[in-house]
């Protein structure tokens, strides 16, 4: 494509330059004291207003719409970067948040177990108190019987000791009804 615009332009000035040879053959005036040959001087202008045109549409273009292109991807990308920004101020505001909200959930539940440990270790010391209380008492209740035992042994063994020490001294042996009254009258002076 190139190659043809090359040969098309090169057409071009030939022309041109036919042209500016008819127009210029006796023509040496101002120009020609300027040391400029006026033939080569529009097959020049014709050159570079076609090498314009050319880099005009091939060349010009392209680059403006692709340097416009990439300012619109950096414009978006620096609009990307500031929303990621907010938003990773927002997600830190956020994540404080959650972990003073868990902060306080935890102090909570530690609050919460101790008082619920507390409760507990009252309980089991009532619990305690109460079955001491018991192991006490029902101490108490076999000491009295074992005592209330005893004594009604101990009061057994001395009307026997009683009865043979009587006998030995009076040298008889004692009836029920004798031993009976005189049983009760020495139990009664202990």
């Amino acid at each position: 494509m190139l190659i043809e615009i090359a040969h098309a332009v090169a057409n071009a000035a030939k022309e041109v330059a036919e042209v500016a040879n008819e127009t210029a053959v006796g023509e040496q005036g101002v120009l020609g004291s300027l040391g400029i040959n006026l033939k080569l001087f529009i097959a020049q202008l014709v050159n570079f207003a076609v090498v314009l045109l050319v880099l005009w549409k091939w060349a010009y273009k392209p680059i403006v719409k692709m340097m416009d292109e990439r300012e619109k991807k950096i414009g978006q990308s620096v609009l990307n970067a500031e929303k990621i920004e907010k938003e990773m101020a927002q997600l830190e505001i956020r994540k404080n948040q959650v972990v003073l909200e868990a902060e306080k959930q935890a102090q909570a539940i530690i609050s919460e177990a101790k008082e619920l440990s507390e409760k507990i270790r009252q309980q089991q010391t009532e619990k305690t108190k109460v079955e001491l209380e018991k192991l006490v008492v029902k101490g108490k209740e076999s000491l009295e019987t074992e005592k209330v035992r005893i004594v009604k042994d101990a009061k057994n063994e001395i009307a026997d000791l009683v009865v043979l020490a009587c006998e030995k001294v009076m040298g008889e042996k004692m009836n029920d009804k004798n031993d009976k009254a005189l049983v009760e009258k020495i139990i009664n002076q202990v």
